[in-house]
């Protein structure tokens, strides 16, 4: 997403968090509406889509390292 939502050297970073500007980000976001990310609304449905094969990726790596 092209949107600016401050600059960390003139604002605190808490302020850009808690602005109209990124709250519409997270809106766009969260409606999985983003038309330029890949990452962020693609991976994140499939995620929600088949959390299944993710949950037990998640067991099978568990079993793997511990």
């Amino acid at each position: 997403m092209n949107n600016k939502l401050g600059n960390a050297y003139e604002v605190p970073l808490k302020e850009i968090l808690i602005s109209e500007e990124t709250g519409k980000a997270r809106d766009i976001i969260s409606e999985l509406q983003c038309q330029t990310n890949w990452l962020e609304c693609e991976v994140y449905r499939d995620i929600r889509k088949d959390w299944k094969r993710l949950l037990n990726a998640f067991w099978w790596g568990l079993r793997q390292f511990s």
